[in-house]
């Protein structure tokens, strides 16, 4: 019982924290500004190219039939060609949504308006959002809820605390501070899941709000604060991004160990692989 206990909540672990991440995925993705007349339904931008206008238009065709399966399976075909294409994000992110895949769809309608600059349907888009990470949300809790009650069950006291702690922080990194408190990890610091979650905001790209929470947080905690962005911003492969965090450490000693790091996370793949290789 107590093997199948450690399973079951790895599983749902793995469960929470793909959804918690999938929730805020797309804040970090990088599409193009839409073109005038962007769609407000699932439509075809008439500029497309050919090789890849095709699988929208049979997409759309497929919606139209509601045959979500199909209009999802095209659309991730013409995304997978054109990753940019803001008409192809928007309505992927619609084809999910319409198909009750409140998780995908919100990944994709935030790709969407992530980098587009008050794009003629952004309202529409932002109230669809609010009302999918709602539904995210009630889906998140069932899963959060059935994760303590099985982490309740490991058998070993400290699995328990760390099971709690893990909880918390996959909360915290994805924004959601509040609850991250509420799940009570006796091994959590208040301090740690506030680092955490601005970890998450770096990995979203928010770094003015990243830069408000540090400045809020104890002196001692700073450091610690800029060393978990860079770290997870380099493993996340934003090496320059990870730098410019680095270089925000005051510390000397902790900046020069930071920066250490990512000497060795940016070592040439052709050193460890052979000089054989080519790059």
């Amino acid at each position: 019982m107590s093997r199948r206990a450690y399973r079951v909540f790895g599983l749902l672990l793995g469960s929470l924290t793909a959804a918690l991440a999938m929730v805020v995925a797309g804040c970090a993705g990088v599409v193009g500004p839409p073109a005038a007349g962007s769609p407000t339904g699932l439509g075809v931008r008439e500029t497309v190219e050919r090789d890849w206008r095709q699988l929208v238009e049979q997409g759309v065709a497929a919606a139209r039939r509601q045959d979500w399966d199909t209009a999802i399976a095209r659309l991730a075909q013409a995304q997978r060609a054109a990753p940019a294409e803001p008409s192809v994000l928007f309505n992927l992110g619609l084809a999910h949504a319409r198909a009750s895949d409140d998780l995908p769809a919100l990944a994709w309608l935030h790709a969407y308006l992530a980098t587009t600059t008050s794009p003629p349907n952004e309202t529409a888009v932002r109230a669809e959002i609010s009302r999918l990470q709602r539904g995210a949300l009630d889906r998140i809790n069932k899963i959060l809820e059935a994760a303590l009650a099985t982490a309740a069950q490991l058998p070993e006291a400290n699995d328990r605390k760390y099971a709690e702690k893990v909880i918390a922080e996959s909360w915290a990194g994805a924004g959601y501070l509040d609850a991250a408190g509420l799940v009570r990890a006796e091994w959590t610091k208040p301090e740690e899941l506030q680092i955490k979650y601005i970890e998450g905001l770096a990995k979203a790209n928010d770094f003015k709000a990243v830069r408000a929470e540090i400045a809020a947080l104890r002196s001692a905690s700073r450091d610690e604060a800029w060393s978990a962005i860079a770290n997870a911003l380099w493993l996340s492969g934003r090496t320059d991004e990870g730098r410019a965090a680095a270089l925000n450490i005051s510390g000397s000693t902790a900046r020069s160990n930071s920066l250490a790091v990512l000497a060795i996370v940016v070592i040439p793949k052709s050193c460890c692989i052979g000089p054989s290789v080519s790059m």
